[in-house]
């Protein structure tokens, strides 16, 4: 017997239904193996808890799913599975040799909450007394009583309850500390089956949760019933106000789940501490300059197109022209401006020339290659010896091809023009021999020479130069607006300091951490200016906040996590912000939210009466804190909801509903806000199952 008990201790299941399997011999011509898998919802994929796995056939009981919808067993491997729950339709699965399942089953509408029973009819269910989820920082508390009948509660059996805080605005639970309620011969039973090890390494995962029924636990009202206060809390940062518990309720004996319901014990949270009223003033970027990018050396490109007329068929460049003249001054004004300045020195400078494809293609590629030669000695010639010894200087020249002729033609919508001279390009392989064909055309002289050949003759130069400089605001935004990956550090930060258009600035910043997401200066400024206009992102100084952070970035990260109620993150960073000013305002705050109120009571009260109303809400002094409410101005939307919740505390609804009634009609969105209000909810909700 022994033996057995064993077996059922080595294959006990890590889930919160833990059921017993039945105590007989196993089939010994039956291959056993290891089971393990999952079950999700086929509509939203997450992971059902609760899931009751039986053998087709028998009405013995597996397992139950954990919190995370996973599974084990020994069984056989041709046995047939039934996964059944409520709210879920059940799903039949053949094991087929298989040692890993993945089970979806479905969700069916308007099933929880319904009890169902599989021995006599219950007149006296299971029941939770209504309670409210109570927050201290990033923790909320639900505290309750379970009452037990005692008709429904045998000897061999176990209840295991299961309470969930849904969150409802983000979609997701989390599971808080179960309470178990042992029979005492199921108890007994138990610890054999674990072979008197109930509470050890491999022993039951619900025994630290196991309450023995006794007759201390007898509700002293009814007699008829056992009564078991149950606490328990979860950790949720950043949780939104719309949330709710729900207890997960099954009865079991050795054999089967013999009852399960699913109720509703609160909805909305007590946290009076939320409508505090106080003023940070603006968050603020970085001060200290040791934190601020260096400037670099940058090299630089200047690029640009020159309109130098030359006489036809030769190369010499006739400055007399006062188009010739106007060009290359303006082109020597950009050169002596770079080469005298001390910061600057010039590094290559490129002169380039096209020429079109009319007449013989190795004579204009000879007169293209002489005109930039002639240029460039134009133009460099007039520099210095020293600023011409430190350039590399060069001149390029090419002849256009008729396909460009063609194309420029397209974008005229000369298509049946642009067609002609395609036909001859594709037909004829040298350029000589196209000019000669596409010189025939009708059209040649008054369209293609006239018009498109000058547009392919044209000179370019290009000049690359390094700076040993700051660059100038407007050097910078010139780079940024061609790409504004190639800034630096410093040229970011430089560029979005100087922009005084909010929106651009923030733009600015998100692009230097793209590049850059080590640069915690653009972090801090960005994180300032979304706390000034009201959209606290904690997400961009995560990576910067901290004990060796300056005071800025911890400040403003703190004042991001308060936003967005990371209560316990913006108390981790409370310790390295100053008691100095808005900073010993901020730390008592953090404090406050975080369940230190008595030693930050006077600091919040003195703020504004209403934060003397709350602090005492939150103390649990309700006498207090509506005598101050009586005290606070009429005709403002918060004093009157303030009171309400003061009245509702003190068991006077009727009260409670004026004044509520009142602030809703000074600001309707305060209706919204008394919906998810553990405070108040219970006056306007009526269906709260």
């Amino acid at each position: 017997m022994n033996m057995i008990f064993e077996r059922y201790r080595k294959g006990a299941v890590l889930s919160l239904l833990i059921a017993v399997l039945m105590m007989f011999p196993a089939v010994l011509c039956a291959e056993i193996i290891r089971v393990t898998g999952k079950v999700v919802s086929k509509e939203k994929k997450t992971p059902v808890f609760g899931v009751n796995i039986s053998l087709v056939g028998e009405n013995r009981l597996l397992a139950t799913t954990d919190a995370d919808g996973r599974f084990a067993f020994d069984v056989r491997s041709d046995a047939r599975l039934r996964f059944s729950s409520v709210s879920y339709e059940p799903v039949t699965v053949k094991v087929n040799q298989r040692q890993y399942i993945e089970v979806e089953i479905k969700e069916v509408e308007n099933l929880l909450g319904e009890a169902v029973a599989v021995a006599k009819r219950i007149e006296n269910k299971i029941t939770v007394d209504k309670t409210a989820i109570v927050q201290r920082g990033d923790t909320f508390d639900v505290n309750t009583v379970v009452r037990f009948p005692l008709e429904m509660f045998h000897r061999n059996c176990r209840v295991v309850v299961q309470p969930v805080i849904y969150r409802v605005d983000r979609g997701d639970s989390v599971f808080i500390r179960p309470m178990v309620y042992d029979a005492w011969e199921y108890s007994k039973t138990q610890d054999r089956m674990y072979n008197f090890e109930l509470k050890g390494e491999h022993g039951d995962p619900l025994a630290k949760y196991i309450v023995v029924k006794n007759d201390s636990l007898r509700d002293k009202q009814t007699l008829n019933k056992d009564a078991l206060p149950y606490s328990g809390s979860a950790i949720l940062p950043n949780s939104g106000p719309q949330l709710s518990c729900k207890f997960y309720i099954a009865m079991e004996d050795y054999h089967k789940i013999r009852f399960r319901d699913t109720t509703t014990v609160a909805k909305g949270r007590i946290f009076p501490l939320q409508y505090m009223e106080y003023n940070f003033g603006p968050a603020r970027e970085l001060t200290d300059a040791s934190y601020y990018p260096t400037p670099e050396q940058q090299p630089r490109e200047t690029n640009g197109a020159i309109n130098l007329r030359f006489q036809v068929g030769k190369s010499t460049l006739d400055l007399s022209d006062p188009g010739n003249a106007a060009e290359v001054a303006s082109l020597n004004r950009l050169l002596k401006s770079v080469a005298e300045d001390s910061n600057c020195s010039i590094q290559e400078f490129n002169i380039s020339g096209t020429a079109s494809p009319e007449g013989s293609y190795k004579s204009n590629a000879k007169l293209a290659e002489d005109r930039m030669k002639t240029a460039l000695d134009l133009i460099v010639g007039q520099l210095d010896e020293r600023t011409r010894r430190g350039m590399k200087v060069s001149s390029t020249a090419k002849v256009e091809g008729w396909q460009k002729v063609a194309d420029l033609m397209r974008k005229d919508s000369l298509q049946t023009e642009a067609a002609e001279v395609e036909r001859i390009v594709r037909r004829f392989k040298g350029i000589d021999e196209q000019s000669r064909h596409i010189a025939r055309l009708s059209y040649y002289k008054s369209v293609i020479k006239e018009k498109y050949l000058p547009r392919l003759r044209h000179v370019d130069y290009k000049m690359s130069y390094t700076v040993y400089r700051p660059l100038t605001v407007e050097e910078i935004r010139e780079q940024y607006e061609k790409d504004y990956r190639l800034l630096s550090r410093y040229e970011f930060f430089s560029l979005y300091r100087g922009e005084s258009d909010t929106l651009k600035r923030e733009k600015i910043c998100r692009q230097a951490l793209e590049m850059y997401p080590s640069f915690m200066v653009a972090a801090n400024d960005l994180a300032a200016a979304l706390i000034n206009r009201g959209q606290s992102d904690y997400r961009i100084l995560l990576p910067f906040a901290g004990r060796k952070a300056p005071e800025e970035v911890n400040r403003n990260q703190v004042v991001a996590l308060l936003d967005s109620a990371c209560y316990g993150g913006a108390d981790t960073l409370r310790t390295y912000l100053t008691d100095e000013g808005e900073g010993r305002l901020i730390k008592a705050v953090v404090s406050a939210y975080n369940g230190r109120l008595a030693e930050n009571a006077e600091l919040l009260s003195a703020a504004s009466p209403l934060n003397r109303v709350l602090v005492l809400l939150a103390m649990k002094k309700n006498e207090e804190a509506l005598e101050k409410a009586m005290e606070l101005p009429d005709g403002t939307a918060m004093t009157h909801y303030v009171r309400a919740i003061c009245l509702n505390r003190m068991s006077k609804p009727v009260e409670a509903e004026t004044e509520l009634k009142k602030s809703f009609k000074l600001k309707p969105e305060l209706e919204k806000k008394a919906e998810v209000d553990g405070d108040i909810n219970t006056l306007i909700l009526k269906d709260f199952e």
